[in-house]
């Protein structure tokens, strides 16, 4: 058998070689909230708050949900101005139209607001009554991202038939079945979190742009969700990723933090790390 040379294996290029920054810019609304998380870890560096009551993964957690879209912490109508979202889907509305003749696809990347699967609940199932009691304003949250998404790309102008979730597919005959659709361009864009489409996900064919909504926590994690573009067997030569940044949010602070550690695994796998201890700047 012939061995295959790796270089006759054709993958498509990244544009400019690294991710393009989408970014948008929030209102006051944000900037003032964001000053509240300030005043809450505070309170937690203090010790004038019970880690019951707020801790500083609760903080992260709110900044990071305020970072996508500030309806996941704070109602808003459903007509509000959603920055990052209707940036993003302004832009995956345009990619997708430029690519019509080819039907050229896409996947947006989100680990917030995904879709919650509804158990069956039997008649005789009492166990209700003790479920926690949801209060108005946490009913008025965004507790669903995926379809404000969906709801603003056919906003602007794509066919809602064009548009699944990942989350949607509950087998493997249903995930083979959606792959084939992207893989024909029925699908145009396809939504999902780094955990259901991170691996295993081969829809490569017209893939030429990758959204990132929101930023995992690792470096690899970034690294696999670009992988299911740069492959072979892509008809386009040149891709796009896109990383969507939302000013003055905790954007800046996590993808910072995930850039610092992807060059801190860069230096130890190419042995250009000496010290035994690194200092977190």
């Amino acid at each position: 058998m012939r061995r295959v040379d790796p270089a006759e294996i054709q993958r498509p290029d990244l544009y400019d070689g690294k991710p393009v920054k989408a970014v948008s810019f929030a209102g006051q609304e944000l900037t003032d909230f964001v000053k509240t998380l300030a005043e809450r870890a505070e309170k937690v560096r203090s010790g004038r708050v019970r880690p019951e009551e707020d801790n500083m993964l609760m903080i992260t957690s709110d900044g990071r949900k305020a970072a996508a879209d500030l309806s996941l912490v704070i109602p808003a109508s459903p007509d509000a101005e959603m920055p990052k979202v209707d940036g993003l889907t302004s832009l995956a509305a345009l990619i997708r139209e430029a690519t019509n003749p080819v039907k050229g696809t896409q996947l947006i990347f989100c680990d917030l607001g995904v879709p919650k699967a509804k158990a069956a609940k039997k008649e005789d199932d009492d166990s209700s009554s003790d479920a926690p009691v949801e209060t108005e304003q946490e009913a008025r949250l965004t507790q669903n991202l995926y379809s404000v998404i969906r709801n603003r790309l056919v906003r602007c102008g794509v066919p809602a038939a064009e548009i699944a979730f990942i989350h949607d597919a509950k087998n493997e005959k249903s995930r083979a079945e959606l792959f084939k659709a992207v893989n024909a361009g029925k699908i145009r864009i396809l939504i999902g979190s780094n955990e259901k489409m991170g691996t295993g996900l081969n829809v490569q064919e017209r893939l030429v742009a990758v959204h990132h909504m929101t930023p995992p926590w690792r470096p690899g994690d970034l690294e696999q969700q670009l992988g299911r573009m740069l492959r072979q067997g892509n008809l386009f030569p040149t891709v796009y990723q896109f990383v969507h940044v939302l000013s003055g949010s905790f954007d800046g602070y996590t993808w910072q933090l995930l850039e610092n550690k992807a060059s801190f695994i860069a230096q130890i796998m190419s042995g250009s790390l000496t010290d035994r201890e690194v200092d977190d700047i």
